[in-house]
């Protein structure tokens, strides 16, 4: 269960709104516009997933005079998922706080800080979804090597995601649900699509009239390129040193390099459109995603400031996703 949080803290309604607003349209963020956002009152159960080619099996549709209709029947599959808290604190002295006020709301960041907790961890816990080996493999066909190495400035990227996005199509018939919401995007970590646009010509050629307007609109000019609905870069990077070394900085991509892939996402707010994956979110406990909240520690004259999700990063169908090995790196 989770906290009583009208007894035990006050929710800090403008700053939580503010900041998950903030948070949720950080383009350096992929995991809620590679898994999808979707509310649920409750904080586990099941849900129905379509069956894949159903709709698309073929059937005899004319009826002849006093004959009866063509019938078929409706399946449906079923996934669970089970909603888990991700959250974080951090406390602040009333001396500290006070010390700060002059010059900044330490409050205010400690909440973003601890916020930013949360989402990073979210970030990484989709990375690992995407870029795993076992699940997406060259023995199942959910891997895709590329025919040049993309380092390569010759290398032939517009077909390489082709390929990954005609591989989804024949497993799953993902073409034929235009009506569902669901989006085909492509992914690809923020220094790798820097390094394709330096070094390889087929890119830098299609996104020559755009370069100079910014990422947004290289975005957009790359997904109409590539035959898909959205580019999603991910720029997250985190600090491995951790913590304790805090003035020590070991960079890292948490999507690493060398891998870029292909996902059919379903549509926002549908539960019955194909895709990958969602993140459930049990409302009751984080209405509108991830909240912020204070309340006072007197043994140690403190306000403790907490973020907190209760969320399930769950995968619905992993025949709707294609990982490519780009190797940009090796691994």
């Amino acid at each position: 269960m989770g906290l009583n949080t009208t007894a035990q803290t006050t929710p800090l309604l403008l700053v939580g709104e503010a900041l998950r607003e903030h948070f949720f349209s950080l383009d350096s963020l992929a995991a809620l516009k590679l898994l999808p956002m979707f509310g649920t009152q409750f904080e586990r159960g099941n849900y129905p997933r379509i069956l894949r080619g159903q709709s698309l099996a073929e059937e005899e549709t004319i009826r002849e005079l006093r004959s009866t209709y063509a019938q078929g029947e409706y399946k449906v599959g079923e996934r669970s998922f089970d909603c888990k808290e991700s959250a974080f604190e951090i406390p602040m002295d009333l001396r500290e706080l006070k010390f700060y006020a002059s010059m900044f709301d330490a409050g205010l960041e400690a909440s973003r800080q601890a916020m930013w907790k949360v989402a990073m961890a979210a970030e990484r816990e989709t990375s690992s979804l995407f870029i795993n080996t076992t699940t997406f493999s060259t023995g199942n066909g959910k891997r895709t090597d590329v025919s040049s190495a993309w380092t390569n400035a010759a290398a032939n990227i517009i077909q390489d995601v082709g390929t990954a996005i005609e591989a989804i199509c024949a497993r799953t018939g993902a073409d034929a649900d235009e009506l569902s919401g669901s989006k085909f995007k492509f992914w690809i970590p923020a220094t790798d699509l820097r390094y394709l646009i330096r070094v390889n010509t087929e890119i830098r050629d299609s996104l020559r009239y755009v370069m100079v307007l910014g990422i947004d609109a290289i975005k957009v000019e790359l997904a109409k390129v590539l035959g898909v609905d959205e580019v999603v870069v991910p720029r997250l990077r985190s600090n491995s040193a951790g913590e304790a070394a805090a003035d020590t900085y070991t960079s890292s991509s948490v999507f690493g390099s060398g891998w870029a892939g292909v996902v059919l996402t379903p549509g926002e707010g549908s539960i019955t459109s194909p895709g990958f994956g969602r993140t459930f979110v049990w409302e009751e406990m984080s209405p509108g995603g991830i909240v912020a909240e204070s309340y006072p520690d007197e043994k140690k004259n403190s306000i403790v400031f907490r973020a907190r999700w209760h969320r399930d990063l769950n995968q619905t169908d992993s025949e709707f996703a294609q990982l490519i090995d780009t190797d940009i790196v090796s691994h």
